[in-house]
Formats: structure tokens, sequence, C-alpha cells
């Protein structure tokens, strides 16, 4: 008696949720960056992943393989 309204809500709940995602509901345009002259660039000294940064949150570098990044500064040529 209880598995199929069980059964029912789940179905329910699960393609409410799918249409919520469909329609995209939540979603905020990025704000638009500011063009700067200098790139910031952080790179990781263990894997040579690099990342660039568009819009900056914080002066703390982020971190990668377990230990904090290190910036590079780029000028445009």
């Amino acid at each position: 008696m209880l598995a199929p309204l069980l059964g029912l809500t789940v179905y329910a709940v699960g393609t409410a949720m799918l249409r919520n995602m469909a329609a995209g509901v939540g979603d905020a345009p990025a704000p638009p960056a500011a063009p700067d002259d200098a790139r910031t660039l952080y790179w990781c000294q263990m894997c040579s992943t690099e990342l660039l940064l568009v819009v900056r949150g914080s002066g703390v570098a982020p971190r990668h393989c377990g230990e904090r990044m290190h910036e590079r500064t780029e000028l445009p040529t």
C-alpha cells in the first residue's frame, strides 16, 4: 500500500527537478570582466597546471596538488 505512493512521490519530485534544470531556474549570467592591461596567471609547480582568473575574488592564491599555486603576471605585447 505504501510502495505505490512512495514511487509516485519520487517520480513527481524527480520530474519537477528535471523540469527546473531544463528551464535554467537560478542561472544568473556572469558579471562582465573589466579588461585589464595585465593578466594574472597562477601555476602549479608540481604538475605545471595554469589557471587564469578573470575576476579575482581575494588576494589568496588558489591551491592545487595540495600546495599554493604561484602567481605570474603577464603584460600584453
